[in-house]
Formats: C-alpha cells, structure tokens, sequence
C-alpha cells in the first residue's frame, strides 16, 4: 500500500490513473496498525479531494478530525465531509449528520 502513496508523493499516476483506487489506498493505510505516512496520506487526500473524488475529501476530513499528521480541525473537518457528502460519498453524509448532532 505505501509503494502506491510513495509513487503518488513522486507525481507518479495512482494505479492505473484512478484516483478513486488512489484515495482507497490511502483509506487503507490510515486504518493500519503500522505507523502511516501521513505527509504522503495528506497530499493524496488533498490530490484526490481537489479532483473531486469524495472519497479523498472524506480521507482529509479523517485526518482533520483525529490530527493525524496535521492540525486538529473540526470545523475543517466539517467542511471536507460537507464537500464529500456534496460528491456522493455516502460515508462523508454520514458524519455531517453525525458532527450535527453531537
């Protein structure tokens, strides 16, 4: 998983040039048990959110909220579910509605 974040961080192309497929690698390496590469996660989320794949926005939205490897941010946080939700991406919904009602 990290090969395909590195490549990405080296301006190589997310598998295939999906960047759906990009974001969910990243996905994956923020739920391991490893130490995730942040720096690298955060630029792919940020790559992917701002050619509107949900899924990125939702991926930032997540570090945001937790601070991993960048400022805590719930606001912030809101706003990338927000532009997720505005994307499709079921999941980011969810948590708009989730940080509404608590």
């Amino acid at each position: 998983m990290l090969f395909f974040i590195s490549l990405a961080l080296a301006g190589a192309p997310c598998p295939d040039g999906d960047l759906l497929a990009c974001s969910k690698v990243a996905l994956e390496a923020l739920d391991e048990e490893v130490e995730p590469d942040f720096t690298a996660m955060e630029v792919l989320f940020r790559k992917t959110c701002a050619a509107n794949v949900g899924q990125g926005c939702y991926g930032l939205a997540r570090m945001h909220m937790a601070g991993d490897g960048v400022e805590r941010d719930a606001e912030r946080a809101l706003e990338l579910y927000q532009q997720g939700c505005a994307l499709g991406h079921e999941i980011s919904c969810c948590s708009v509605a989730d940080k509404r009602v608590t």
